[in-house]
C-alpha cells in the first residue's frame, strides 16, 4: 500500500511494508533533494525532529534556484484555487517568496489516493520575467509533483482549451492506473510580470477522463490578483 501526504511545501510520502515487522520508508523531497529514512511507530516523536530540522534548511525551490522563504497561505489570501465538486475544498497549500521580491511560487494539492480525484496547481510568477517555473511539455509538468513520479506515462496528443484567463494546453495521460490531464497556462503579461499557471487532475483508477470532464477543469481554475500589503 502507497500513502502521500504532503507536509506544508515539502512533499512527502510513505510506503508500507506488509509482514511481521511493518515499517514505513518516508521520501521528502525539497529543492528536487530526496531524503530516505525508515520509521517505526515508537520513534514518531524522532521523526517529528527530523522534519523539523530538514524543513528549517529548505529556503528555495531549486539548488540553483533564488534565495527566499516558504509560507503557508490562508484560504483567505491564497491565489489559485480549482473549484472542482469532486475535489472538495481543502488543499494542502505553499507559497515560495524570493528574497528580493522579484519571484513568487504558489501550489495547491488536493487528495492523496489513486482512489479519490487528485489535482495540483502551481502559479509561477516574475517581476520582471521569466517565471521560475515555465513547462514546455507534459514531462516537466511530471517532474514538478513528486505525486506523480515513478510511473510509466503514456501522452496522448496535444489539446488546446480555454477559461476567462486564456488560452490552455494540455495533454491527457495514463499515470499508472489513473487517467489524468497535464496543463500548462501562460498568463498574459502584466506590465513587467510574467507568469504561468500549470498542473493536473487525475480521475480515480480505473475511471476514464472524457474531453468534457477536461473541459470542465480547465474552466474552473481560479486566480486572484496579488494583495498589495504583505
Amino acid at each position: 500500500m502507497t500513502c502521500y501526504d504532503p507536509f506544508v511545501a515539502w512533499n512527502v510520502f510513505c510506503q508500507t511494508k506488509s509482514g511481521n515487522n511493518q515499517s514505513q520508508t518516508y521520501y521528502i523531497s525539497c529543492d528536487m533533494v530526496k531524503i530516505r529514512f525508515s520509521r517505526f511507530p515508537r520513534y514518531r516523536s524522532l521523526l517529528a525532529t527530523v522534519l523539523a530540522v530538514f524543513i528549517s534548511s529548505c529556503q528555495s525551490p531549486a539548488p540553483e534556484g533564488p534565495e527566499g522563504s516558504w509560507s503557508v497561505p490562508a484560504a483567505s489570501g491564497a491565489r489559485i484555487s480549482l473549484s472542482v465538486q469532486e475535489l472538495g475544498d481543502a488543499p494542502r497549500r505553499a507559497r515560495f517568496t524570493s528574497a528580493d521580491g522579484r519571484f513568487l511560487e504558489e501550489t495547491a494539492q488536493w487528495g492523496s489516493s489513486p482512489d479519490e480525484p487528485r489535482a495540483g496547481l502551481r502559479l509561477s510568477e516574475a517581476s520582471p520575467g521569466p517565471p521560475l517555473s515555465d513547462p514546455r511539455d507534459p514531462a516537466a509538468i511530471i517532474a514538478q509533483w513528486t505525486v506523480l513520479q515513478d510511473m510509466r506515462p503514456a501522452f496522448s496528443d496535444l489539446h488546446s482549451g480555454e477559461n476567462a484567463y486564456g488560452p490552455v494546453t494540455y495533454w491527457r495521460t495514463q499515470l499508472g492506473t489513473s487517467v489524468c490531464m497535464l496543463f500548462v497556462q501562460r498568463l498574459p503579461p502584466r506590465g513587467n510580470v510574467a507568469a504561468t499557471v500549470s498542473g493536473f487532475y487525475c480521475n480515480p483508477r480505473g475511471l476514464p477522463l472524457s474531453s468534457q470532464a477536461a473541459a470542465t477543469v480547465i474552466a474552473r481554475i481560479g486566480l486572484r490578483a496579488a494583495s498589495k500589503t504583505p
